[in-house]
């Protein structure tokens, strides 16, 4: 019976050690699983900032939307050219100027007399304003050129009104 002591003994020491790594494991387990939710909080408020800043970025410069122009007959003989933006965001310092093009070279655009300039601080909305009126042209084909200027970029448009 003497060894069998020692061997209950020994076992019940070996099963006490087994315990104490048991727990030691767990709590290093929970703790870890604390981490891991913290550290995916973090990342989810940095997602959110992120997402924010970029917003607001886009908010203040205008970030992918543009101005553009479009020609249509106002019923009373005229070419009518109008204006709206396209995008979410607002368009800020937006310069829009407009007129017959009486020469289109692919870097310089000379404007006749006829044409006209706008200028806003801020454009925003789905609202299309009026930039100019113009009589139809007597040629078979004329082209119109609308150059505009803005905080996030610049544009051209060439309208080509043929009869």
């Amino acid at each position: 019976m003497g060894n069998t002591a020692r061997i209950l003994e020994a076992s019940g020491s070996t099963l006490k050690g087994v315990d104490e790594t048991l727990q030691t494991s767990k709590s290093v387990l929970e703790e870890t699983r604390k981490n891991l939710d913290t550290a995916n909080k973090n990342l989810e408020i940095t997602s959110r900032t992120l997402v924010s800043s970029k917003e607001a970025s886009s908010y203040a410069s205008g970030g992918e939307s543009y101005p553009v122009v479009f020609p249509h007959d106002d019923g009373a003989g005229h070419v009518a050219f109008s204006f709206q933006k396209n995008g979410k965001y607002p368009l800020f310092s937006l310069k829009v100027f407009g007129g017959k093009a009486s020469d289109i070279l692919p870097t310089v655009v000379h404007y006749l007399s006829v044409g006209a300039s706008r200028e806003f601080p801020e454009f925003g909305g789905n609202v299309s304003y009026p930039l100019w009126f113009a009589p139809f042209p007597e040629e078979k084909s004329t082209y119109y050129s609308v150059t505009m200027f803005a905080r996030n970029g610049s544009w051209e448009e060439v309208i080509n009104i043929m009869r």
